[in-house]
């Protein structure tokens, strides 16, 4: 047993004055906006980012109900892709040496 001091100054176990176990879970717990948070890394491969993350999101919205309070995010490389498109829709062209279009993904 983990012995611990109280602020009296006695000592006792973290077992006398806490439930203690083991569950699952995710192996990390993070906060982020002041909200608690868990991560879900995928690795994909033979296909593009983009239309894995819209066929994604159109399965979690179709078939996962969220309690109040919860929300997803899609992150990581998909976020900079969106942006990316983003910004080269608002910027119009790019130019590197003579006149070079850049073409840009479709993102809704």
């Amino acid at each position: 047993m983990l012995p611990i001091v109280t602020s009296a100054g006695a000592t006792t176990t973290l077992g006398a004055v806490a439930d203690l176990g083991i569950t699952d879970g995710p192996p990390q717990i993070r906060s982020e906006n002041a909200r608690l948070n868990g991560w879900v890394y995928v690795d994909i491969s033979g296909r593009d980012l983009g239309s894995y993350v819209a066929q994604a999101q159109k399965f979690v919205t179709e078939r996962v109900a969220l309690p109040a309070g919860y929300s997803i995010i899609w992150s990581g490389q998909f976020e900079y892709l969106e942006r990316a498109a983003r910004k080269l829709k608002t910027g119009g062209t790019v130019h590197a040496g003579d006149r070079l279009r850049a073409a840009v993904p479709h993102v809704p």
